[in-house]
């Protein structure tokens, strides 16, 4: 199990990354369509990303 960061304001255009210990998630909303998100809209889209080992690593 990791840490769930949330960031924001970050100037990238990525949505989730992952280091060694935690996973973060951005939540700017240029990524995110312009559009406030719950925690678990966030929490599904990090399970789906998990599920499909598609988060990069940094």
């Amino acid at each position: 199990m990791c840490d769930i960061n949330f960031v924001g304001h970050i100037h990238h255009n990525w949505l989730i990354r992952k280091n060694s210990n935690s996973i973060l998630f951005n939540v700017g909303v240029d990524v995110l369509n312009f559009m406030p998100i719950t925690i678990e809209e966030a929490l599904s889209k990090i399970a789906r990303i998990k599920k499909n080992n598609a988060i990069e690593e940094y």
